[in-house]
Formats: structure tokens, sequence, C-alpha cells
């Protein structure tokens, strides 16, 4: 599922902002990962474990410092993304995904289809031509002016 090797990651937290992790190489097998990187706090390790289902928990031990639980999934396109913690009060997102990631031409495209909520009604698109012309966007001869929910 994880390969193993160079990955790239970043972290917020509301002081520090959006902070990238660097020289970052992660290894994995049989539901353990683990491996060094530097960020702005310092050097430090990662070590864990992963399952099937796409599930990761990392202890990030900075070296000579204290530690941060990393709690994510895959999200199936490349990516962890999850949740970082110290202790009940200190939280941010995260994301980890492998350095040279690319998705292989072979793999076929998804369809994605989105229904609205029971009891919601659904946009409609109005083009500004023929019978959806009337109404709040109002007409357009315009070729190039893009169609208008409302």
């Amino acid at each position: 599922m994880y390969p193993s090797g160079p990955w790239l990651g970043f972290w917020e937290q509301t002081y520090w902002g959006h902070q990238a992790m660097r020289d970052l190489v992660l290894h994995f097998g049989d539901g353990h990962v683990d491996g060094p990187g530097i960020d702005i706090v310092g050097r430090f390790n990662f070590k864990g474990h992963y399952d099937h289902a796409g599930n990761v928990v990392l202890i990030k031990l900075y070296l000579g410092r204290h530690q941060v639980l990393y709690t994510g999934r895959y999200d199936g396109e490349g990516t962890i993304f999850g949740e970082w913690s110290i202790g009940e009060l200190w939280r941010g997102p995260f994301a980890l995904r492998p350095k040279n990631f690319t998705v292989p031409a072979t793999v076929g495209i998804v369809s994605i289809a989105a229904e609205p909520p029971m009891g919601v009604e659904s946009a409609k698109v109005k083009t500004g031509h023929g019978a959806d012309a009337a109404g709040p966007c109002g007409p357009t001869d315009d070729p190039l002016d893009p169609p208008q929910l409302s």
C-alpha cells in the first residue's frame, strides 16, 4: 500500500503556521513504519504502524525533546491526511505523500456523482439561452459567458 523511500510532508499549528518536513525517508513493511526527518523544531524519528484499511498511527519523537502523536488515513490517491496532537491541548492537520508519487497511466478514471441531501432541491444551471434564459441570471448573448447557478 505504501512505498518505502523519500516522502514529503507538512504539519500546521496556529503559532508556527504551515511547516514542511524535510529529508523524510519512511520505511514500510509488515504493518510497521519508521524513518527519520527534520523540520523547524529539529531532527525526529517516526515510528508506528498501519493497517490494510489505510489507517496510520505514528509517534514523532524529536531527538532529546518531546513526542507527537500522528493519526491519519490514506486518501486512496497517494496521500495520508490526519491530525497530530500533543496531549489534549495541542493539535492540527498534517499530510504525508511519497516524494515521487505519480498515478500510473493505466489507472482508470473513476466517476464521482453527488446527490443533494434529502429535502434539498439541486441547483439548476442557467445557460442564458432558450428556456433557461429567464430567471435571476437573465439572458446573455456572449457565448463565452459561463453558466450561472441559481
